[in-house]
Parts: C-alpha cells; structure tokens; sequence
C-alpha cells in the first residue's frame, strides 16, 4: 500500500480518516496544542499577587503573620508573600503593648490589617499594611449618618478640625470648616479651639474608605431655613443672577419640564452670603400645583419657584446637589 497519510483500521480495508503528523513537527504540534488547552484564568487565579491588588481597591482586610521586626516597622507573611506594617500604621493598642520599641511579642502572631499599597513596577515587589485602618474601619461600621458623638479637638487646620471621639475610641474624623457654623467667619479657630470638646453629627461615613467627615452646625437647626415660615411673600420682582443661572441650569436638568417663579421675599434678618437651595412644602399663598417647590436665597432675597418634573423626589434632591 501507498503512502497516503492514513492509517488502517484493524480487521478492515479501509482506511481510517487519521492524519499522520510527520515526527519533524510532532513536538511543536504537541506543544501548540497543550497551550491551547490551558485554561486562560488559572495563572491570573493562582496569581498571590493579582489576589492582592483586588484586596487593595476593594479595601478589604487581610491576615498576616509577624515574622520579624526592623527600625521601620514588621515583616509580616501574607501566604507565600511579605508584606510590611509601618509602625505609624499599627493600632494604638498595639503600639503600647511594645515596651521602649521591643515589638517580640508580636513574633508568631496574626494581625487583621488593610492593604494599603501593591507596588508591582519596583524591583523589589512590595505590599504595605495598615492594622490601624483595619481597625479603623471595623469602628466605623457602627457609625451611621445622623449619629450624635462626642469628643475633643484634636487639631485645627486651615480646611476644618479634627475631633477624636470618645467612642469608639482612637476614631477620628473631620469637620470641614463649611460644617463648623451656620455664621459667617473668617478663621476655623475662630469656632473651635484644639483641646475643645465638643459634640458633632455624623455627616458622612464611608467603613471601606476609613473616611469620617462630622458637622457641629447641623447640631443646630438652620437659621436660615426657619426664616422661611415667617417671610413675608409677594410677587416676583428683580431676580439676583445667580438666582436666574440656578433657574437655567434647573431648565436644562434632565427630568425636569418647566421652571416657574411664583413669589418673592425680602428677609433682612437672616442673610445669606452664599446662594442656598432648599425643597420646600406648599404652604398658604405658594403657586404650588404640581411637581417641586424650591426656595433660593441668596443675600436678603428669597425666590420661590414651581418645578414641574417627571422625577421622584430623590432623584430630584440628586439633581438640585448637582447643580447648586
């Protein structure tokens, strides 16, 4: 028979529809073929170190074994990979169980700690760890928007203040100057003083982010919108600017149909030095119909307006946040 590139099948005369790979390319056939077959995923899935970038974006809390211990802080293992806990990102707790920098005792044991930083592009692959965020943002979990606590300045910046609160304790978080005072003023230490306690509102929390932002103004109702029952209401005269460019940006929202002026205010007692919005509730003498009603002021000057609108009122509330 022929060389034909076929084979036979046994007990049979005819030819089986096999192809003979000549032996010159069977080698890199049989490569080819096994690079093929392995599944894309399994590297990037048994990849410690991809495992380790997702913990950092997604903020998550990671265990670790304290290996040794230099001048900067501890060698951790974190599986097969080293990890580094600076001293300045250990839990205080932890930090005063260390006598004159002996950190020994620690040799052996697991920490909880945050992944705070992969950098993968240095020659020397490094992972830095926080116990103190971790620690951190397991206090914060019981903190919600709204809450009231206590605690003492602990620093006064240009931007706002510093509160660490009594619980949890070690928590710190930031009242940024726009949420020290409903008055005007022109230096943070002119509201607050470092070494002041004080109690503030939860403003804002964010566990994942370790990210406190705190208000002392909220602890008081707004002077402003309490003003707003006893204006004395008349027709639309003159329009501040800012006022009628809040209306053309109103106008263009996506939602909203129509914007229209219903009355006007002048309240000489309560001034505003920056344009406020608030959602307001139909009251005796409004042009409510349907839709929203929105009052701006800016200076003496309140504006009521009529916002018709397809939108829920949350995603009405999105959209004023948006545009003031």
């Amino acid at each position: 028979m022929q060389a034909t590139g076929m084979l036979p099948v046994a007990g049979s005369t005819r030819l089986a529809a096999t192809r003979v790979v000549p032996r010159h390319l069977a080698f890199v056939d049989r490569r080819a073929i096994a690079v093929r077959a392995a599944p894309a995923t399994t590297t990037q899935q048994a990849d410690p170190w991809l495992k380790v970038v997702e913990a950092e974006k997604k903020g998550e809390v990671v265990e670790v074994v304290v290996k040794s211990f230099n001048k900067g802080g501890l060698v951790c293992n974190l599986g097969e990979l080293r990890a580094f806990v600076p001293y300045n990102q250990l839990a205080a707790d932890t930090l005063k169980k260390g006598h004159a920098g002996d950190m020994s005792f620690l040799l052996g044991r697991k920490l909880r700690a945050r992944v705070v930083s992969v950098d993968l592009q240095s020659a020397r692959r490094e992972i830095v760890l926080s116990q103190k965020k971790a620690v951190l943002g397991e206090a914060l979990k019981g903190l919600a928007v709204g809450d009231e606590v206590s605690g003492v300045v602990a620093g006064v910046e240009e931007y706002g203040a510093f509160v660490t609160l009594d619980a949890p304790a070690g928590v710190s978080g930031l009242v940024h100057k726009s949420e020290l005072s409903w008055e005007k003023f022109t230096r943070v230490d002119d509201v607050v003083k470092k070494g002041q306690r004080v109690r503030v509102k939860v403003h804002d929390v964010d566990a994942s982010k370790c990210r406190l932002n705190l208000s002392l103004k909220r602890m008081t109702p707004d002077p402003l919108s309490q003003g707003l029952d006893n204006a004395e209401w008349g027709p639309t005269g003159a329009v501040p600017p800012a006022i009628q460019s809040l209306v053309d940006r109103l106008k263009g929202a996506a939602g909203v149909t129509d914007v229209m002026y219903t009355r006007q205010a002048n309240d000489p007692h309560h001034v505003s030095q920056e344009l406020q919005v608030f959602m307001s509730k139909a009251g005796p003498g409004s042009g409510a119909r349907d839709g929203f009603l929105v009052v701006a002021r800016l200076g003496s000057t309140l504006q009521e307006l009529q916002v018709s609108s397809t939108l829920a009122r949350d995603e009405f509330k999105t959209v004023l946040q948006s545009i003031k």
